[in-house]
């Protein structure tokens, strides 16, 4: 089965609000003090959950997301926050992050990624992400991470193995248009079978090693191992990095 659909084509497919945000906010204020000269972009957005609280934090925030539908919901949902006697400023913008960000170099004080490598599948675009999140970030400028990690349960390793007969990559998973669909029961061949329109998106789980190689332009402040909830309300185990441009 090709996967190129589900590269950044189904994260298309989320409205008014339904972009998956399970993940815990940053905590900026230990690395850059709020303010509204020190300007933040959260990348892959979706509506604006963490770009509202980081506005209403003091900071400066760029949101943006592949997903225009979700950006124009956003702005829509800024109007309920913004005041006119903050000066500090909250705006939206479409960009594919791992193409291009339509920034100048060295432009932000922080990039906040909150579950967004999670939806990136293919292993290129992980990397050219991070590369373009390092070119409009300013020196020394901070890179949060909050992202799944993979989980060593029974069922977790049991789920990777099956999954990866139609993601191709173990650790990435197939999350079903049919929330009660699983693939325990079924043969490999079976699994194997799954068709395209019975997925809803793809999502990866990263090891430490993973993240740790996608961040080597980066000095590491913080790394450490959290347990987050997923969508359907799963404990799974999780990873908060705080990063600083080297």
């Amino acid at each position: 089965m090709s996967n190129r659909h589900f590269e950044s084509e189904a994260w298309l497919r989320f409205t008014e609000g339904t972009t998956p945000a399970s993940t815990p906010p940053p905590n900026l204020k230990p690395y850059i003090e709020p303010s509204p000269n020190k300007v933040i972009l959260d990348v892959g957005c979706g509506w604006g959950r963490v770009a509202g609280q980081l506005y209403l934090e003091g900071y400066s925030v760029i949101g943006t997301d592949i997903n225009p539908t979700e950006v124009e919901y956003a702005r829509k949902k800024a109007q309920e926050i913004i005041s006119p006697d903050k000066p500090n400023t909250l705006r939206y913008q479409t960009d594919d992050a791992t193409k291009y960000i339509d920034l100048p170099d060295e432009s932000v004080d922080g990039v906040v990624l909150n579950a967004v490598l999670t939806a990136i599948i293919p292993q290129k675009d992980r990397r050219s992400m991070i590369e373009e999140i390092r070119r409009v970030l300013r020196p020394d400028g901070i890179l949060s991470i909050a992202e799944f990690g993979q989980t060593t349960t029974a069922e977790y390793l049991a789920d990777y193995r099956r999954h990866a007969l139609v993601t191709g990559e173990y650790g990435t998973i197939v999350a079903f248009k049919d929330k009660s669909k699983t693939f325990r029961g079924l043969n490999d061949d079976d699994i194997r079978a799954l068709k395209d329109e019975e997925i809803e998106y793809f999502a990866h789980h990263y090891t430490e090693e993973e993240l740790r190689n996608l961040l080597a332009n980066f000095k590491i402040l913080e790394f450490k191992k959290e347990q987050f909830r997923t969508r359907s309300g799963k404990p799974i185990n999780g990873f908060v990095v705080i990063a600083r441009k080297i």
